[in-house]
C-alpha cells in the first residue's frame, strides 16, 4: 500500500501567516492506470485562521511511500472551503 505526505503553510500576500505544518500520512488507494488517490481531511487544522482576502494556501507533496512497483506519481490537490 502507498502512503503520501502533505505539507502546507499560509500566506498573507508574501508574509508567512505561521509555520509551515505537516498532514498525518494518508494511505493512497488504488485508480485505473497504476495511478492512486488519497482523501485528507483538513478542517480542524485551519479553524483558528482568520479570513482575508489576499491569504494564499501553499500545499506541497512532501512524501510517498509506494511500492517498487508502483513509479507512476501523479498529483493534483483540490480544496473546498465552506
Amino acid at each position: 500500500m502507498s502512503q503520501c505526505t502533505l505539507v502546507y503553510a499560509f500566506y498573507d500576500g508574501a508574509k508567512p501567516v505561521q509555520g509551515i505544518k505537516s498532514l498525518p500520512a494518508a494511505d493512497c488507494e488504488p485508480e485505473p492506470g497504476g495511478l492512486a488517490r488519497a482523501l485528507f481531511s483538513l478542517r480542524r487544522q485551519f479553524l483558528h485562521i482568520d479570513p482575508s482576502p489576499s491569504l494564499q494556501l501553499i500545499v506541497e507533496l512532501q512524501q510517498v511511500l509506494a511500492p517498487p512497483d508502483a513509479l507512476r506519481v501523479r498529483v493534483r490537490v483540490r480544496v473546498r472551503v465552506r
